[in-house]
């Protein structure tokens, strides 16, 4: 085989390394047709054809618009891609860049990685849920809207006083209200988190068909 060839691919694979324009699947292509050109010398017909259109994206613009991307990232984007990884490590999605991005804080995610993660649809309401001020500030008293998902909350919860201990910065859903909460139901030793969904504002009173304290009781 021509060694140019080979030199062809191993630039387009570094060049990925240092600014990552290829996905996952386009970087593991080129990673297997380097062995492949490597043990036979050459590369079928389909495969130069896919190789030719990768090694396309590695050219001098590409190079300079990577540097520029570089050049604008800031603390406010870097915010931004954390919250967005956050959100998604908990889903099946992005699971490998949000790693990256919250375990590795010198990376920097490529302009593609960052549009097609922090600016779809579903990013945008994490987002917006995040920055949104909370409904209750910590210091309140709240109390489970009935019925909640969670069975045990239902049945022990009913009713009872919670402190808001704080407002919690990860989002698990898109859904309107998924804002998390930090609160303390009075007469527990151990706080649980609830989304703004879930709860509502106390209103002072409590049943008194059960055996439960009064408000003087409660002590917060």
């Amino acid at each position: 085989m021509e060694k140019s060839l080979l030199e062809r691919i191993e630039r387009v694979i570094n060049f990925n390394q240092k600014y990552p324009v290829l996905s996952d699947w386009e970087n593991g292509f080129m990673e297997s047709v380097a062995a492949f050109a490597a043990k036979r010398g050459k590369l079928s017909e389909g495969q130069y054809r896919v190789f030719a259109k990768l090694e396309a994206k590695c050219d001098p613009d590409v190079i300079e618009k990577a540097k520029a991307w570089e050049s604008s990232w800031n603390d406010e984007k870097r915010a931004i891609a954390r919250t967005c990884a956050e959100y998604y490590s908990n889903t099946m999605y992005w699971t490998a860049l949000s790693n990256k991005i919250l375990t590795d804080p010198e990376f920097i995610p490529s302009h593609r990685q960052y549009t097609k993660m922090c600016e779809n649809k579903y990013a945008k309401k994490v987002l917006a849920i995040t920055s949104a001020e909370p409904q209750y500030p910590v210091g309140s008293t709240v109390v489970l809207r009935s019925p909640t998902a969670n069975e045990w909350s239902n049945r022990v919860l009913r009713d009872v006083p919670c402190l808001v201990l704080g407002v919690l910065d990860g989002i698990v859903s898109t859904a309107k209200g998924a804002k998390q909460y930090s609160i303390l139901p009075y007469g527990k030793a151990e706080p649980r988190t609830f989304e703004e969904r879930q709860i509502k504002k106390w209103n002072g009173k409590k049943k008194t068909s059960k055996k439960s304290a009064t408000c003087e009781e409660i002590p917060f």
